[in-house]
Parts: C-alpha cells; structure tokens; sequence
C-alpha cells in the first residue's frame, strides 16, 4: 500500500525534494496536543479540542493544493521512562499513512512536549536532555526507517536560545537527532534531516547559528525558521510600547485607523529576512523549511476595518508564499484550529480567500506579488492567477491546456519470436502535437529496462532469457503528461544445451547434457538414511510420524545452534546438488546453515512448514573437495530442526562411513606403512595400537619408538595420516586401527627433501572411486624413483613393477 524498502535507496537530495515541496500545512495544536489538571498530564490529539485525524481531511488538504504536511508531535508525554507508548507511535504511523497515501511530503518532529529540550538549552541539563534526544529519536527513525524520502525528520520545534553558549549546547541537540537516526541504518542513512535555529527567529537565526552539525552523508539536511511579525501576526492587545497591527501592506494602511497602520515589517522587511536565510543556508546547498507561518483574525473588528484587516491579512499570507520560494524557502502554513482553513471534521474549506491567497503565492508564474492591482479576473486585490500554461485561474489549478503525447512500438512485431540469449531492439516512434518529447521509457511488464531522451528512441535488450514478455514504450512530454504505447507480446525460446532453439534438452544437476537427442540419461541420484549415516546429531531416532522411509527419522533438539553431521565423499573438486527430505509440522521455518569442512558455505537453507507426515525436500549446491568432505547442519530456529529422514546427492560421490577400521597386514621382520585414520584415543598413540602385538620399533624421518625402552626416552610417540612409518615385527600380526576418516588429502605433491624421503598413502581412507596412480602428483621434474618392500616405479619407466598408491602401504621417493 504505501513504499518501502528494506535496503536504504539512492534518496533525492535535500536541494532535489526541496524544489518539490511547494507549500505545506501544519497539523497544528493536535498531535502536539497536552494539558495538565490536578496535577495529571493529559495529552492526546483531541486534548485540545481539536477532532482526531482522517484521512478525509488530509484528502482535502491535498485537493486544495498544498503537498507538504508538518505534523508536530509530543512523544515524552506519551512515554515512560523515556520508552515510547506503542499505540501512541501506531497512531501517529498511521496519520503519517494518510499523508503518504496522497504522495505528499511529511515532516515529523519533536514539538514543545512540555519544554524538556526547547526549555532546557543549557550546560546543565546538556547530557540529560542529550540522552532522552537519543532515545526518542532511535525508536523512532527505527519504526519509520522503511519510508521513503517523502518522510523528514525534525529536530525539534522552537528551541529557547539567545546566546552562543546556549547555541552550542542547541548545536549538540541536532548533533545527537543526526547520529541517531543515520544508526538506524535503512532508508534513514539517506533520509531528509532538518534543524531549527535558535528560537527558529530569522535575525536570531542569522546571527547565532554559523555551524550546522556534522552528517556523514551529504547533501540531506534542510534548516528550519517560523515568521510570525509579532505585532500583525500574534498581538492581541495594545500595549504602552506599541500597538496592535490590524492592516498590513503598502496598498492596505487605513486612514481612520492610522494608530493600528504597521510601522515595520511589511514588504521590503519580509524580504530582507528571506534573503539573509538565503544567503546563510540555500546558497550555500542547505534548503530551509518556513515550519510555521499565519496571521490571527481580529474579530474584535467590523465593517470597513475588518475587510481592510482580512485583505491585510490574504496579502500578507500570499506575499510570505511567493516571497519564500523566490528565496528558495519553502512556506508550510499554520493552521490551529477546528474550524480555521478547514473543518476538521468535514474537510470542508471554509476561508476559501485564505486559501486562494496562499495558492495563488504558491503557484503563480509571476516572481512578485503586486499589493493595489487587479488580478487576472479583474478583481482588486484579488487571488486569481496566472499559472504556468498561461490560463488564469483561482486555487490550485493544475495545467490543463498540455495534449498527451502519442506512442507506438514499431519493432519487434507482436507475436515476434527469438532464441535465449538474444539481443532484442525494441525501437518506438513518439511525438507531441503542443510540445516536445521528453524521453521514452521501454518496459518488461511492469519493469523498466531501458530509456532514451531524445530520437531515435531504440533500445537493444541484451541477453533475454527464455519466456513470453509484454512490452511497452511510455513517451513524457515537457509539461509532464505521459502516454503507454499498445502492448506487443513477443516470445523467447529456450535453447538448449545441444544448441537447438525450443529443444528439449537440458543440464542436470551433475552439469551433463541429457535428454532430448542427446542419448544420455540423467545423472543419478545417491541416497542414504539420516539415520543410518549422521555421524553424531542433537536429537533422537523416533519413528512415531508415517510417511518416512528406512527405520525412521532424526528429531532433533528443539534448540538453535543444535547440529547433525554426516560425511560425502566426493570423487572430484565440484560443485553437487544435495537434498535433504524432511517433514515439519511446527509453526515456523525451520532453517539450517551448512558448514562443509568447518567452512559455512550456506547461510540459510529454509525447511518450511509442512505436517509432520508429510515429507518435502529442500536442494542446495555444495562445493566439495576430492575425497572425504564432513557436513554439519547448524538449526537457526530457536524450535531446532525439522525432522530428518535422508540425505541424497546427485553424481559421482557417496555418502561415507563415521567409524571405520583400518587393517594393516604386518609381516615379521621390517614393514613399511601408512595409516588413513584419525584414531579414536585422540592421536593414534604408537603404544596403544600396538597394544598386545609383538612389535620391536616404529621409525621414520621425525623419530623412533622402541617397546623395550622407558617411553618418555622415545622420540616418536604418535603415527599420523599420510606418512610413512618402518616397523619392525618380531612376530607376523595384523595391525587394527578404528577412527574416524581422515578429512585431509594432497592437493598437490608434498614437499620433499633432496635425498630420500619416506611417504605415506595420499587419500583420505575411502577412496571408492579409483586408485590414485603415482603420477597423478609425481614426474620427472619431482621425482627421481618411488619404492618400497612390494617395488619400485620411476616417471617415464618401462620396468615399473608398482604404479599406484595403496592404502596402508609406505613408500620411499627419491628427489
């Protein structure tokens, strides 16, 4: 319904959404809304007397021409201990919908909020205040951070400064709004910031605040100031220093009432404050917010005094309006109460002068705004304009006379078929009887894939892949009406791994060409139950749930980070597709990570819902290493895994064992070995394996074992994987070894040593695929002769007697 985003966008600039935001309206004395009786405080929108919110009136405040709301809020009466009130923040969210519903512009800030920071600009309560502005302002940018950039944020609203000390303590207010909100991250690392100046007064404006807070991203903060000429605006009583200003304007002073004519403020004054706020921020790429502006009524007036008065008071209103966009400032009006521009129960518009006022300071193409003249209707001091396509209008009048351009495709014809992969230029032809084209957009649907600003308005689409597409081609004139061209419907076929377009073959999942006029059949599946096969998992085997296959299924602890294990042996490096079945009856996904070899290679694999009966599978791709490879599951839910009934790969690879036993054939005399295990005792000790067998000494290269002497003298205590040992039987045995595979396998040939050198087996144990010859990691550059006690090979030899590697055998070699 509304736009967001979870990922922040390239947000408009402050200097881009300024120029948009042509004039705004204040929900005011509402959401700001508090008093207190008997001691208690009562705060809510209607507080004041003023009805709730609708999206009714916020219709009308659109149709009437102002697309800025200001929508002024208390928060800390709303909050305890400084944690905001969740239905309070869900209504306010929702008044900011009602905006964002009608595309306008929302400005959401901190008001009076009983003073704790306006009245509170001070080195004493500096850190006090700053904490509350840290916490107020993350829990909102946090629950508004997937807006887009028709949502600014606000500091404050009047902060009481009049000093450079209270200016710096101001200056580490907005400091503190800014780090907040970009924290937050999202949208907000972009959003819109404004600050007000100190009392947001211009001249004090002016003369104290020379340093903006420091933001990290640039170009995304707006000022803000209000402009209330106190004697025309707010005084409601003469007082001995001055009186009250009833009539504003050159054309307007009166002349039975001179002692209330205004002695200050008018034109050239208004003026001169907008252009020292040009000056200081929107020359310098700092926008600046007019967050507050109006007039009262005196309605203590009548007759010729009172119309004087209400013309004093359109003029001054559509003066302001014209004379702060002129300087780059955008006007956003005050509006108080139930019955003032509008009923706010109704929408209704009841100073239909005031707005026409407004709108014609707003929307006129004229840059000044003359006081005695007629307007373009003929009526004095009238509100009737002329807007931008030259009509003369009332209101917020929206250009009429602009004709919409025309558009067609011209190419590809409709029904039009290419091959995958191809390169398609769609080219349109567009034109505008009463001004000109400014750019065409070609669309996918409802997808934009491509743009041109001027003819001839073509645009290839690269690498189109097989499917059926609609598109289309929108022209934009300069006065901003824009055109869809009728759709043509083209088709792109598959082409498939022969090289035929709408063939049927295709890649399986071991990456081979089947099907079709191929002749090869798809690769094939390899399966194994999860409980036949899980090296250790959290959990246990039951078989309580129908619909699993083998003796049952593995449930698994209802806890995250809880793991199951199983091993793949693979025959080459590559990447496998491999499935898991499960069945999950709970009431969440229940996702999983994948480690490969120690090594997270998927960060979440989703098992969603199913029964506990009904079993689905979930495939992912695994890059595995030659040889062993060890799979853990890691349950991300805090409900643990799904239930596990088996395990399936595609290709050339198996699934290993957890606990194998290596048999080694010992002869009396001199033996030369390796194992492939990694020992259950931790270490494959030389004292525990040969426990019991009549062995006299075990040595290689790193040392010796010897059974007849004290054991803290031998040297050689453990026997590793893939290393060769000598070992001396006195009695023929056989050598039993029980553990786990070994993970671990050559990648290239091992570093050697000039002379000789005493090698092991390579593989990792469970080599089921075929031998490893020497040559796979030896020839003539490494290697000058392999042997041991059953031959000897040399690279290139035609008298080799031994060519392969064997498992629990050792080998000397000769570098």
């Amino acid at each position: 319904m509304f736009i967001y985003s979870t990922q922040a966008q390239s947000f408009r600039t402050a200097q881009q959404i300024a120029a948009e935001m042509k004039i705004g309206w204040n929900i005011g004395n509402t959401m700001e809304a508090l008093y207190e009786y008997n001691g208690t405080i009562v705060a809510g929108e209607t507080a004041w007397g003023n009805p709730a919110i609708t999206q009714t009136l916020i219709n009308s405040v659109k149709s009437a021409g102002f697309n800025t709301i200001r929508i002024p809020v208390a928060w800390d009466v709303h909050a305890t201990n400084s944690v905001i009130d969740a239905s309070w923040i869900a209504r306010v969210k929702q008044v900011v919908d009602y905006c964002i519903h009608n595309d306008l512009f929302v400005i959401l800030n901190i008001h009076w909020d009983k003073g704790w920071l306006e009245e509170n600009c001070n080195p004493a309560t500096q850190n006090s205040v700053n904490a509350k502005q840290q916490q107020y302002w993350t829990q909102i940018a946090n629950y508004f951070k997937n807006y887009d950039d028709r949502l600014l944020f606000a500091s404050a609203n009047e902060p009481n400064v009049d000093n450079a000390t209270q200016m710096a303590v101001l200056l580490s207010y907005h400091q503190t709004f800014i780090n907040a909100v970009r924290a937050t991250g999202g949208n907000n690392s972009e959003r819109i910031l404004v600050v007000q100046g100190p009392r947001t007064d211009i001249e004090a404006t002016d003369e104290l605040m020379n340093q903006m807070p420091i933001d990290v991203v640039t170009g995304r903060m707006m000022a803000e100031v209000h402009f209330y000429p106190y004697q025309f605006c707010l005084m409601d009583a003469d007082q001995g220093w001055g009186n009250q200003f009833y009539y504003w304007g050159a054309c307007n002073h009166s002349t039975s009432d001179v002692a209330h004519n205004p002695t200050w403020g008018e034109e050239a004054w208004v003026d001169e404050m907008f252009q020292r706020m040009k000056t200081k921020f929107v020359n310098n790429g700092i926008p600046v917010i007019l967050g507050e502006f109006g007039v009262k009524q005196r309605t203590n007036l009548s007759g010729a005094a009172f119309n004087l008065h209400e013309k004093s008071r359109e003029y001054f209103l559509k003066y302001v309006t014209k004379s702060a966009l002129q300087h780059g400032i955008i006007p956003v009006y005050w509006c108080a109460g139930l019955k003032e521009l509008f009923d706010r129960n109704t929408g209704a518009v009841l100073d239909q002068n005031v707005l026409h006022a407004l709108m014609a300071g707003a929307y006129s193409s004229g840059t000044s705004v003359n006081c005695d003249a007629n307007d373009c209707l003929g009526v004095s001091k009238g509100h009737a304009y002329i807007n931008e396509c030259g009509d003369c209008v009332l209101g917020a009048v929206p250009c009429v006379s602009n004709l919409p351009p025309i558009v067609s495709i011209t190419s590809p014809a409709s029904s039009a078929s290419f091959p995958e992969g191809s390169s398609i230029t769609i080219r349109a032809q567009a034109s505008d009887s009463d001004g000109n084209i400014v750019k065409v957009e070609f669309y996918n649907g409802s997808l934009k894939i491509g743009e041109r600003t001027s003819a001839p308005y073509s645009f290839t689409w690269t690498n189109v892949q097989a499917g059926t597409y609609v598109l289309t081609a929108v022209a934009t004139d300069n006065g901003g009406l824009s055109t869809t061209s009728a759709q043509v419907s083209i088709s792109v076929l598959r082409v498939d791994c022969n090289g035929v377009s709408g063939g049927t073959a295709f890649v399986d999942k071991c990456g081979n060409c089947v099907g079709g006029n191929t002749g090869k059949t798809e690769c094939p599946q390899v399966k194994a139950q999860a409980e036949d096969v899980s090296c250790s998992f959290d959990g246990v085997v039951e078989s309580n749930n129908a619909g699993f296959e083998g003796t049952g299924f593995i449930n698994g602890d209802n806890a995250a980070n809880t793991t199951i294990t199983f091993r793949i042996i693979a025959q080459e490096t590559a990447s496998f597709v491999v499935g898991i079945q499960y069945a999950n009856g709970g009431a969440e996904d229940r996702p999983c990570k994948i480690l490969v070899n120690g090594v997270e290679q998927i960060a979440s694999l989703s098992m969603p819902v199913t029964t506990w009966t009904n079993y689905q599978s979930v495939e992912t791709s695994l890059m595995l290493e030659s040889g062993v490879n060890e799979i853990t599951l890691v349950a991300l839910a805090s409900s643990g895994f799904a239930n596990i009934d088996y395990y399936y790969v595609y290709g050339d690879a198996l699934f290993g064992p957890c606990d194998v036993t290596q048999t080694i054939s010992l002869s009396q005399g001199w033996n030369l070995i390796s194992v492939s295990v990694l020992c259950a005792d931790a270490g494959c000790s030389i004292a525990t394996i040969f426990n019991n067998l009549d062995v006299e000494i075990v040595k290689n290269a790193d040392g010796f074992w010897k059974s007849n002497i004290a054991d803290e003298y031998n040297s050689l205590q453990y026997i590793e994987p893939q290393k060769g040992y000598l070992v001396y039987m006195n009695t023929a045995a056989t050598l039993e070894i029980t553990g786990s595979l070994s993970l671990e396998t050559w990648n290239s040939s091992p570093s050697l040593q000039n002379g000789w050198n005493m090698i092991g087996y390579p593989g990792t144990g469970e080599d089921s695929f075929s031998p490893i010859p020497f040559s796979h990691y030896f020839n003539a550059t490494n290697c000058q002769h392999i042997k041991n006690f059953d031959g000897h090979w040399t690279p290139n030899g035609a008298t080799n007697s031994i060519t392969h590697f064997e498992q629990g055998k050792g080998y000397f070699i000769l570098k």
